[in-house]
């Protein structure tokens, strides 16, 4: 009727008040068109509202734009018993096909048609709608808002014989020549931080796209709301991407930020296009039509409070919080998981291998085995075995969210790595050696005793160096690992422990150790720590990793 309301309010609580040209409306039922508007968000409402006095949030169960229309009309003062008498002849469910929801129902006699959806097309089958409604609707969309049109029209009864085939047809062809009621315009709130997180993802070399159904020009405010779209970006709306061959959208994704007025089945389609170019996708979606899209992607990431239970079965991942705050600190966490594995796979590798190496070395120069099979197995279970999982419990270093770290190898065990456990292996197998040719002659057992000491100790050392393949030790914190502190001290003390203790010496073939002694293994075993430093430390001078 020409006249533009406000509703107050906060959330999903039903306490707000209704206002025109800064006055309060006391008698909304008055209002003919706006009473009929909350009639329509009464009766075309699937959405239940629940609130946990515990944690005092709202939970939404069904569509959250029908949950807002359904509050909209309580604070208008329309309840269920206000709605009782209009008694349901036929429901076009929503789809994003048709883009409107819309019910035909008996009331008083006659029948009458609701219908809510996409002002396009509302606004379209209600014939000419005047100039100031059409401003009006511009500056919603520029305002950011996502809207809403309502539309009523009255029947005949008589006209509504539906026939036992074909009925979505037939009552399809009766939604026409509407009356037009009006415009809801709703505000989504923005999360605060959100800008700050889509940063952060870009610095990570994440390509952060908004795809929706909502119009090009809300999709824009809100991609720019929170810096998804920058100046220089691609806008590609519902009818482009519809004409867009294949080629060009492969094309031109790179540079597209929004995607407006998509229809669900059609993200398949923008997947499909970036998998074209070997990107890695990760897709949210909360819909049933959403379920093929979230398949197809590489990580399909489904809504946990308002998603379906089809998207939920769908994807890989389920946000309990539907933040994607959440899916950025997964990225985070994903890349330290990676990182921890290839540390321990390199720790494990480069220590086994240091132990054949010495074995084989001494089988091809004709020596005696310098170490004994339980030896061996003190070194695997107990010096390998607790160092590996402290190494595990590495808290995640900086950089994580940072686009360089794309620049890793992203195997957890290849050439590179392979070239980096033989140059720690062989100095291990070597020095050990070395150390045991040096006392066997004299005495066989003293040296076994020696090579386990100081094979033990390059574990140690080595363990250090593991704890990073790329920084030193003294960048990522000497101390910041308590787990690989603890283990050392416990390894260190049970290595002393079968040494000097008499109840061990026999099971493990050992003899006690001079200072001096003690003093010559450190020196040898310390020279693993030192190189793969200095290894580091001259590499990141002559690479753009980041530090």
């Amino acid at each position: 009727d020409g006249t533009l309301y406000n509703v107050s309010g906060r959330g999903y609580f039903i306490e707000g008040q209704l206002s025109a040209l800064d006055k309060k409306i006391t008698e909304p039922e008055q209002e003919k068109a706006l009473h009929q508007m909350g009639i329509a968000s009464m009766l075309l409402n699937h959405a239940q509202i629940t609130f946990n006095d515990e944690t005092k949030l709202f939970a939404v169960t069904g569509d959250p734009t029908e949950a807002a229309t359904f509050v909209f009309a309580q604070k208008i003062g329309i309840d269920q018993k206000a709605v009782e008498s209009y008694k349901e002849i036929f429901e076009i469910p929503f789809t994003s096909d048709l883009g409107f929801h819309a019910t035909f129902y008996e009331h008083t006699g006659e029948g009458i048609l609701y219908i809510i959806g996409s002002p396009e097309k509302i606004l379209e089958m209600s014939g000419k709608i005047n100039s100031e409604t059409q401003t009006v609707f511009d500056q919603f969309l520029s305002d950011g808002l996502r809207i809403l049109a309502v539309a009523t029209k009255k029947f005949d009864l008589k006209e509504l014989k539906v026939p036992q085939e074909n009925q979505i047809q037939f009552f399809m062809e009766k939604i026409n020549n509407l009356e037009f009621l009006g415009l809801f315009a709703i505000q989504d709130d923005i999360r605060k931080g959100v800008s700050e997180i889509v940063q952060a993802s870009r610095d990570a070399g994440v390509h952060v796209m908004l795809v929706t159904g909502d119009h090009e020009k809300t999709a824009r405010y809100v991609a720019k709301e929170t810096g998804i779209f920058r100046e220089g970006d691609h806008v590609i709306s519902g009818p482009e991407f519809r004409k867009t061959t294949d080629e060009n959208l492969i094309r031109e994704i790179e540079h597209v930020t929004v995607f407006s007025r998509v229809l669900p089945h059609e993200k398949l389609r923008i997947i499909n296009a970036l998998h074209a170019r070997g990107d890695k996708v990760a897709m949210t979606g909360d819909g049933v039509n959403d379920a093929p899209a979230l398949v197809a992607a590489d990580v399909g990431i489904a809504m946990g409070g308002i998603g379906t239970e089809v998207a939920k079965q769908a994807a890989d991942v389920i946000l309990l919080d539907d933040s994607f705050d959440s899916i950025i600190r997964g990225i985070a966490e994903g890349r330290h998981i990676f990182d921890t594995l290839r540390r321990t796979i390199m720790y494990f590798f480069a220590t086994n291998m240091g132990e054949v190496l010495i074995v084989l070395f001494a089988l091809v120069a004709n020596l005696p085995l310098p170490l004994l099979a339980a030896q061996i197995l003190w070194l695997n279970f107990i010096t390998d075995g607790f160092l590996d999982t402290a190494l595990s419990a590495e808290p995640p270093h900086k950089n994580l969210l940072n686009k360089e770290w794309l620049k890793k190898d992203t195997h957890l065990f290849d050439a590179k790595m392979l070239t980096k456990t033989l140059y720690m292996a062989f100095p291990m197998a070597l020095g050990s050696l070395a150390l045991f040719m040096h006392y066997y002659l004299d005495n066989i057992v003293l040296a076994r005793t020696v090579t386990l000491v100081t094979m033990a100790m390059f574990q140690w050392f080595n363990a250090w160096n593991c704890r990073s393949l790329e920084k030193t030790v003294f960048e990522i914190g000497l101390l910041a690992n308590k787990w690989l502190i603890a283990a050392t001290v416990f390894v260190v003390t049970a290595t002393v422990t079968i040494i000097y203790t008499p109840l061990f010496q026999p099971i493990f073939k050992t003899v006690p150790l001079t200072a001096n002694q003690w003093l010559l293994m450190l020196a040898v075993s310390s020279s693993i720590f030192f190189i793969e430093e200095a290894r580091k430390f001259i590499t990141a001078r002559f690479t753009q990793y980041p530090r």
